[in-house]
């Protein structure tokens, strides 16, 4: 069995991890990386130990640049590639590092002024020093003179040095910062990720698929596709551990949008070579949210093992199924393993519905520090699921999520919303509203430019249609609200609508709408 992840549990430095994995698979191609372009579909090939060359190059570069007094470097990414070179690099220094995403750069400071202040605190109560941070946004300038530098060195044997500002240890002590959406609250949590915390939950994701079904393990001929941004969690730093200590191979290509896949499905239908590609890959995990019925399958019917994937930003309690075998129908819950099920209790939440919180305790080794909400020191993910059938557990929401109408009914927007969005090219994003409401509705925002090509009458006669669809409501036409083009919905740092600020922003408008539907109603 090719995979090593057991004897690397104990590690006391992921940049030992790193570096042994690069000495037993320096020649194994690590990253497929796509040359980038639009229209671009070549992709170069960089085996452990160029990658290991090209990130110590980085670190050799921003040694200079970063202040003595530095410990930590928050890093704008635009992939996953040059995040996984920011992550070695860093652990070469010895600094901390904090991945940010260049998209959202107002919420990305707010994680930088967020460890800036924690510093603070600390150094007012204890010998700590305030942590001084460096910001640096020029990777994807200088990504092809990494490469030929790495590629010459493979050439020459030469051998690049960096010299450490610190020797990490300690597997208790933070290495990554990372930080919540800020979803439900105005400004993101600070999450703070230890190589303990990183390497444990791919040993313990493992054990249950080495029994089970060694055949879906990950070995060194096994390639992953990779649709991470960037490693923002420590969920995806355990995926990207999991493939170097395999000394397996990684594509970094961004997934296609969900609503093109379900346009191409006619097409794609009939294809043998579809199936023959889709039955030649072990698993696909999908997360962040959940896949469309509809979609999940399709892509069973044309022979892909597709798996949902659960995973909670401030711990890396990434699950999927300890049963990842092909057979196995349900493709859309989880499945905890005896190991993982050690470390957490589905507490009920709503005995009537069958609903139950999923909760962390804190014996967990990969809990994040700080994360703690209970007295107990366990923490409640506040994730929603129900169990359906016995032992497979089927995610419905959010806490934040549901809502509770004035009649009682509990109501989970979130599969209505993305058949919404999924349904129309011209609806750029959606939210269903309805808490203490006789019933919902929704507000929409229109993506501008697909939608120019329609009249205003066109435009909201689609909405309403497919939101009656999703509702089951016949006519509500005073329920869906279009949003003007100068208005946008509200988004957290992930780029989705957060919901908690909706009902302060379009207040007016909400008002208005349930106004107008108890006039007609």
């Amino acid at each position: 069995m090719d995979s090593n992840i057991t004897k690397y549990i104990h590690s006391d430095s992921l940049l030992q991890v790193f570096e042994s994995c690069v000495k037993n698979y320096k020649d194994n191609v690590f990253i497929h990386h796509k040359v980038p372009g639009p229209t671009s579909l070549e992709f170069k090939a960089l085996t452990y130990g160029q990658v290991d060359s090209m990130a110590t190059n980085l670190a050799n570069l921003w040694e200079p640049i970063i202040p003595k007094d530095a410990s930590c470097i928050a890093v704008f990414n635009d992939d996953p590639i040059q995040a996984a070179l920011s992550f070695f690099a860093s652990l070469k220094l010895g600094l901390i590092i904090c991945p940010l995403i260049p998209f959202h750069p107002e919420g990305a400071l707010r994680c930088v002024d967020a460890i800036r202040y924690e510093s603070q605190q600390n150094a007012a109560t204890t010998s700590e020093i305030v942590m001084d941070i460096k910001v640096w946004d020029g990777l994807s300038d200088i990504m092809q003179q990494l490469y030929e530098i790495a590629l010459a060195e493979s050439h020459d044997n030469g051998k690049p040095v960096v010299m450490a500002r610190k020797i990490v240890t300690n597997p208790k002590e933070t290495i990554v910062y990372s930080n919540t959406s800020g979803s439900t609250s105005v400004n993101p949590k600070l999450i703070r990720w230890t190589t303990r915390s990183i390497v444990f939950t791919p040993e313990i994701m493992l054990k249950p698929i080495q029994r089970n079904d060694p055949d879906m393990v990950m070995r060194s001929s096994d390639v992953m596709v990779m649709a991470f941004t960037a490693f923002l969690s420590g969920a995806s730093l355990a995926q990207l551990i999991l493939i170097i200590v395999a000394g397996a191979s990684v594509i970094s290509h961004l997934t296609s949008p969900t609503r093109r896949i379900l346009k191409d499905q006619e097409a794609a239908a009939g294809s043998d070579s579809h199936r023959q590609t889709s039955e030649r890959i072990k698993y696909c995990i999908y997360g962040g949210a959940p896949l469309q019925d509809s979609l999940g399958r399709y892509l069973r019917s044309k022979g892909l093992n597709i798996r949902t994937y659960y995973g909670s930003t401030v711990e890396t309690f990434g699950t999927s199924q300890a049963n990842m075998a092909k057979g196995n129908e349900h493709w859309d819950k989880i499945n905890m393993s005896p190991e993982m099920m050690r470390y957490a209790t589905f507490e009920p939440y709503n005995k009537k519905n069958n609903i139950y919180n999923l909760v962390v305790h804190r014996t967990y080794p990969s809990l994040a520090d700080g994360v703690a909400n209970r007295p107990s020191g366990d923490y409640a993910t506040r994730d929603l699921f129900i169990e359906d059938p016995p032992s497979y557990w089927r995610y419905i929401g959010r806490m934040d999520d549901i809502l509770n109408l004035k009649m009682g009914a509990l109501v989970n927007p979130i599969p209505m919303e993305m058949e919404i969005y999924n349904s129309e090219e011209i609806i750029s994003k959606c939210i269903i509203i309805g808490e203490n409401r006789e019933r919902t509705a929704v507000l929409v925002e229109l993506d501008q430019d697909k939608s120019q090509k329609y009249s205003h009458r066109e435009i909201t006669s689609k909405g309403i249609r497919v939101y009656s669809r999703v509702s089951g409501v016949i006519s509500v036409p005073e329920m869906v609200y279009i949003l003007p083009p100068n208005r946008r919905l509200p988004i957290n740092l992930k780029g989705i609508v957060a919901r908690k600020k909706v009902p302060d922003v379009f207040k007016q408008e909400i008002e208005g709408l349930y106004a107008e539907s108890f006039i007609n109603f």
